[in-house]
């Protein structure tokens, strides 16, 4: 298929043959019935988008003094409207920032 996702479209040779199966170049005309479609669609559903949300903050490293939380990016990929679901982080584009963030608590 030409496309992963979005509308390809899958392409295959059409030929002839004669009464023994043999491949023979002849003209449209001379073989029975019309040819069968030489190109199909394929892969036709929606291509996913990706988006970022970011978990919760974690638990503060330290019960007191200077601790951090973090919280982790994740991934998800939806399809038009209908499904949302989560995938690995690396599926995020590029340019999404999805380093872990951190912040300080019980400071």
């Amino acid at each position: 298929c030409s496309e992963a996702c979005g509308g390809g479209v899958r392409t295959r040779p059409v030929t002839c043959l004669d009464h023994t199966g043999a491949e023979v170049e002849v003209g449209e005309g001379v073989c029975l019935g019309p040819p069968p479609a030489a190109e199909e669609p394929c892969n036709t559903l929606v291509c996913p988008t990706y988006s970022v949300l970011w978990g919760p903050w974690g638990d503060c490293s330290l019960m007191c003094g200077n601790g951090t939380q973090t919280a982790n990016a994740l991934c998800y990929s939806m399809y038009g409207e209908a499904l949302f679901m989560p995938v690995p982080v690396d599926n995020c584009p590029d340019d999404e920032d999805t380093a872990p963030r951190q912040r300080s608590c019980n400071t």
